[in-house]
């Protein structure tokens, strides 16, 4: 778990808004989506084969940098056209400080694709 993530006031607010607790989260540092305890989830595939019918939108992909599969994750959504990559740190769980998503980061650097971070 991020230390930033912790030390912020929001911290409380997203444990009770998601019904999760501190060990819980301890629990699920893999990336990968906690389905039963997710409350909107919108998958890639879906996002990309909807803004495909319309070319008036681009395809940004959402991607956890610390799930097992995320630099194959990035690079099959980069083949697919997306144009971004997008977090929500605080909800995903994410510190983006933590040096082991560097490669992460260097993948993005390498595609050329921006990162678009939802924060505050």
């Amino acid at each position: 778990m991020s230390p930033s993530l912790q030390n912020s006031y929001k911290f409380g607010f997203y444990l009770r808004a998601f019904g999760v607790s501190e060990s819980d989260l301890r629990n699920e540092d893999d990336g990968v989506v906690d389905e039963t305890r997710t409350q909107v989830y919108v998958p890639n595939d879906f996002v990309w084969q909807e803004t495909n019918r319309y070319p008036a939108l681009l395809y940004g992909a959402s991607i956890n940098p610390y799930r097992l599969d995320a630099l194959e994750r990035l690079t099959a959504a980069h083949a697919n056209g997306a144009v971004s990559i997008k977090w929500i740190p605080a909800i995903m769980d994410i510190d983006p400080a933590d040096p082991k998503i560097s490669p992460f980061y260097q993948a993005l650097a390498e595609l050329k694709l921006p990162l678009l971070i939802h924060v505050g």
